[in-house]
């Protein structure tokens, strides 16, 4: 059914919270007509899924239905797929491959919504309050314990949603409190961002009055956000906005909304100023999106299995508003990324409402990546989780509706967890944090120490900011600055890959070579590799020759920040005399980056950043020979003990393992991986994670 009401644009929520402390000033009505649209709720049936459209090559399927009101997705490293339901006042996990009955991990949250998985706990998000619980390993988690209490009241937007950021801090959207109105509470339609354990509460961005789905660029690390415009203006005004998010910004609201637009339907002004001087100096949306589409879970794509062209994208469910005639939103939308940047929105998953607005069979509100690279999409009106994959064929095949098992609730130890997924995977059992954007990490068997190599700012600057961190395998002592820039004569500015080569630790620098003792970390050396065209020198490793090689990425940036690589890829030599000579120049390698020295086959594996091979070169020849395809984006490359390799690519926040010719994962979902290194001792995988600002340790199996 479909009203159109003729309105004033003041409404009731003019009569706001500001009212109780000033004098409300002169108002002038600017009228405007309102359209109310309320669909009908059609029952799911296994016949819905022969009308739901998605793009040449994508099939969709049901991933499990039956679940009520499923909300906010998250997926845990091990594959399993946890929902919150608000309705439910709970959280809920399935299998990653979709089988077997839900199980109720979490109960009596009220109002339970926004989830976020961070170092083995799960973080939750009711209307005032944060909680945190403990991932135990046999599936289950400790009760929930309390870190915030005192959130701002909900009012009309009281769906909160957590995420952590590459900072390591914790993000929480707050929305506003009504359609249109000056909050008394200044947390009220912000980012708030706080400390792990809730403290250091502070303002992030403000200005917004309800992002629900956002999250961080895989590439850019930027924060990026789709904000609700606010009601009863009309069909089209304000349209909903994608933001990039940034800090101590405003993104306007109440006052303006679209492009710095002042908001003549609200007759407020903002205190000591007025909407004509405020809105110049807001921050405007970078793409717009139709009124009233209502965006809820948004999710960035750094899978595998869509087509290279997606990964860096963005997925919004968009779940609808009552508020304009045809229905926007019911729908699944694409945010197409180039370089970083989002430039158009586009239609993914549709259907899911009638063509004549009258019927819908789905409201959507989650949407995550499932381990396997398959895209889950929740509706928390007919219970269901559909599955979005690429290639192969499609199930026809519908799982009949599953009751939730609720006996499993904070079980003890001993209970059946769900079973693991097919795949070998290295298991976490430590990390080293207090770390500044770490790049590399080296076993040194001789003393059993790591070293890690910390930039503590641009990977590209001459700042002087750079340092060595030395940690004792076996526990101890850390010393997070043993070799630190301007200290006992050592300089450093983006320490990246390390070697060791008799008593020297050697450090790549960019375009220079550093040489430190290793047992003391006083300087040796430095060696200038410009005049030869270093410009980004990156991995480093010492041959059976006793030389020392180094990968120089080639990356130089313009005067805009934009990258180039304007020569030829090259692996520069260091010998016994610190002599430098270019040991390879080809243009196949795409920019390499990790290197590794294969003592089994007598020849170093090179990763490409650029493109997506790994390659093998023998010193002393001038070509290389492909090895295997991956993702792309390799960072660093390690051989185990027994000789397997190791390569880390950011593409896909994932580790590999070259086995039977092929690429498989061991570690995923590690965001912002950098240079792995290996401690052969304790068969241990070190994994720096660079905005991280730690470095994981993980068992390899």
């Amino acid at each position: 059914m479909t009203r159109r009401i003729a309105t004033f644009a003041v409404m009731s929520a003019a009569v706001t919270h500001a009212a109780l402390a000033q004098k409300p000033p002169v108002r002038t009505l600017v009228p405007t007509t309102t359209y109310t649209s309320t669909p009908g709720q059609a029952k799911f049936e296994a016949s819905v899924l022969s009308r739901l459209h998605v793009p040449p090559g994508y099939h969709i399927s049901v991933f499990a239905q039956g679940l009520g009101a499923p909300r906010i997705i998250a997926v845990g490293d091990d594959g399993t797929v946890y929902v919150t339901r608000r309705d439910s006042n709970d959280v809920i996990a399935l299998r990653g491959d979709g089988t077997g009955a839900p199980r109720q991990v979490v109960k009596n949250l009220p109002n339970v919504h926004g989830i976020t998985l961070h170092d083995g706990r799960m973080y939750l998000a009711t209307v005032k309050e944060i909680y945190v619980s403990d991932m135990r390993t046999d599936g289950t988690v400790s009760d929930p314990r309390q870190i915030v209490t005192d959130l701002p009241d909900g009012g009309q937007h009281p769906n909160r949603t957590l995420g952590f950021g590459p900072d390591g801090m914790l993000y929480v959207s707050i929305g506003s409190t009504c359609n249109l109105c000056i909050e008394t509470n200044e947390e009220n339609a912000t980012i708030l961002r706080m400390m792990a354990d809730g403290t250091e509460r502070g303002i992030f961005a403000r200005g917004l009055r309800n992002t629900i789905g956002w999250g961080w660029h895989p590439d850019t690390k930027e924060l990026w956000g789709m904000d609700h415009g606010s009601d009863s203006k009309g069909n089209d005004i304000p349209p909903e906005e994608l933001n990039r998010i940034q800090s101590s910004t405003n993104y306007g609201w109440p006052f303006c909304y679209g492009d710095k637009v002042p908001d003549k339907y609200f007759s407020n002004e903002p205190k000591g100023s007025s909407k004509d001087e405020m809105c110049p100096r807001t921050a405007a949306p970078v793409l717009s999106f139709v009124a009233h589409s209502a965006p809820i879970q948004m999710a960035f794509y750094t899978g595998t299995q869509f087509p290279s062209d997606v990964r860096g994208d963005a997925f919004v469910a968009m779940r609808g508003s009552w508020n304009r005639q045809p229905p926007s939103g019911y729908k699944l939308v694409r945010i197409h990324f180039e370089n970083g940047k989002p430039v158009r929105f586009d239609d993914f998953a549709t259907g899911f409402i009638t063509p004549d607005g009258n019927t819908y069979v789905a409201r959507l509100a989650g949407v995550a990546m499932a381990m396997d690279g398959s895209l889950l999409l929740g509706d928390d009106t007919n219970g269901v989780i559909y599955r979005i994959s690429y290639g192969g064929s499609a199930s026809a095949q519908v799982p009949a509706a599953r009751a939730v098992d609720t006996m499993r609730v904070a079980a003890p130890r001993d209970t059946m967890p769900l079973p693991p997924m097919p795949q070998a995977r290295a298991n976490r059992v430590a990390f080293i944090d207090s770390l500044k954007e770490p790049e590399s990490v080296l076993y040194d068997a001789d003393q059993d120490v790591y070293f890690i190599s910390n930039i503590d700012g641009p990977s590209a600057a001459k700042d002087g900011k750079g340092f060595i961190s030395r940690v004792p395998a076996g526990g101890g002592v850390k010393s997070l600055r043993w070799i630190e820039s301007g200290r006992n004569g050592a300089m450093l500015n983006a320490p990246k890959g390390m070697s060791i080569n008799g008593d020297t630790l050697w450090v790549s620098d960019l375009d220079v070579m550093r040489a430190f003792n290793r047992k003391t970390g006083a300087p040796i050396a430095s060696l200038d590799l410009s005049g030869q065209g270093a410009a980004f020198l990156n991995d480093v490793v010492t041959g059976a020759d006793g030389n020392v090689y180094i990968t120089d990425s080639e990356v130089a940036f313009d005067v805009k920040g934009n990258s180039m690589h304007p020569r030829a890829d090259r692996v520069f030599r260091v010998d016994g005399r610190r002599a430098v000579t270019i040991a390879l120049e080809t243009d196949r390698l795409m920019r390499p980056n990790g290197i590794a020295w294969d003592k089994a086959g007598s020849r170093f594996t090179i990763v490409s950043w650029g493109g997506d091979s790994v390659f093998t070169w023998k010193p002393g020849t001038s070509s290389v020979e492909f090895l295997v395809a991956g993702p792309g984006q390799f960072d660093g490359a390690a051989f185990t003990g027994d000789g397997t390799l190791l390569v880390s690519s950011k593409a896909t926040s994932s580790i590999y393992a070259l086995r039977g010719g092929k690429l498989a994962p061991v570690v995923q979902h590690v965001s912002d991986v950098a240079d792995i290194g290996i401690d052969t001792r304790r068969k241990l995988l070190l994994v720096p994670l660079t905005s991280g600002n730690k470095v994981e340790v993980y068992q390899l199996p």
